[in-house]
């Protein structure tokens, strides 16, 4: 089930891997340190539990590295999300998986 603009929350929560999404984004050039700190904020999410999952990036609307939203996760939600429903994720997009809409992203629980 796509998701709209509207569905999408502004992701200000203060947890570390928040903290560090927003740090990445503030480095505006793709350097080293940018790249790093993603890296960083990728590991860190996998090991509090985020899942890794394939998607395509006009159902979720991120489709940039490191690009970020909420979403409060509708009844009826199926595909990787479906065990979510009911529940407020972040949805971190990793980058590409493919040469077509393919993305990696990530998904946990706020």
């Amino acid at each position: 089930m796509p998701f709209q603009v509207k569905d999408q929350l502004p992701d200000n929560s203060n947890d570390e891997v928040g903290r560090l999404l927003r740090k990445a984004k503030a480095i505006s050039a793709w350097t080293k340190e940018k790249q790093d700190t993603l890296a960083q904020c990728f590991q860190l999410a996998q090991s509090r539990g985020y899942t890794k999952f394939t998607g395509d990036f006009r159902d979720y609307l991120i489709e940039h590295k490191g690009a970020h939203c909420l979403y409060m996760v509708p009844s009826g939600q199926r595909g990787a999300l479906s065990k979510f429903i009911g529940q407020k994720v972040r949805l971190i997009c990793m980058g590409k998986s493919d040469g077509r809409a393919g993305r990696y992203y990530l998904v946990g629980c706020v």
